[in-house]
């Protein structure tokens, strides 16, 4: 099983029809209805809010909806190009405005399924979920923490960094996760570290 490397959007135009796809990290029902909210503010006024999902690994918990299109021409073929990737713990948006022009149930099935197939392509796999850690740190050692922590991390995208509030965003595999405990212990025990826990 996969995860999402990152979330992602794509677009596609058929037969004047707009399809907006959307890639989404999920890890439980409470956090798909939260995202799905946020795909609605994103996109307002869209005709269809089309989804589906797999959670889980040892269980998987799949669904998927139509919501509103003619049954099985929207959520199942999203939920297919899910299953298609062996992604988990992964759910896809598709947004449709319509453009006055009936494609069809065939003419749907391809158009959803092409856009959920784009959006995960765009988005990547990786074999592992990241972990994610906030550490608030003490403002005269702000640059040695962020030091020893991009030298567990070593790539500097998966480093939110913000000064201004003294504080770090990281994301990490499993692997490396004792290594940052370690760092985070010293730090707290030591004053540099104001507070260091893991947020997912």
């Amino acid at each position: 099983m996969f995860f999402l490397k990152k979330e992602e959007e794509v677009e596609l135009v058929i037969n004047r029809s707009r399809f907006m796809g959307k890639s989404l990290e999920v890890r439980s029902r409470e956090e798909v209805k939260e995202r799905l909210h946020e795909v609605m503010k994103l996109f307002p006024g869209a005709t269809h809010y089309c989804y589906a999902f797999r959670i889980g690994e040892n269980t998987v918990e799949e669904f998927s909806s139509d919501a509103g299109e003619p049954p099985g021409s929207a959520g199942r073929p999203i939920l297919g190009a899910i299953r298609r990737g062996d992604f988990t713990d992964t759910m896809v948006v598709v947004v449709r405005f319509f453009g006055g022009k009936k494609l069809g149930i065939r003419g749907l099935i391809d158009a959803y399924g092409k856009t959920a197939q784009l959006v995960l392509e765009k988005s990547g796999k990786k074999a592992y979920r990241e972990i994610e850690f906030l550490v608030k740190i003490d403002p005269v050692y702000f640059s040695l923490v962020v030091n020893q922590l991009v030298e567990v991390v070593q790539d500097k995208q998966l480093l939110s960094i913000y000064p201004d509030r003294g504080e770090v965003h990281l994301r990490i595999s499993q692997s490396e996760e004792e290594k940052i405990k370690e760092i985070l212990e010293e730090g707290e025990r030591t004053g540099k570290i104001l507070e260091g826990r893991r947020v997912r």
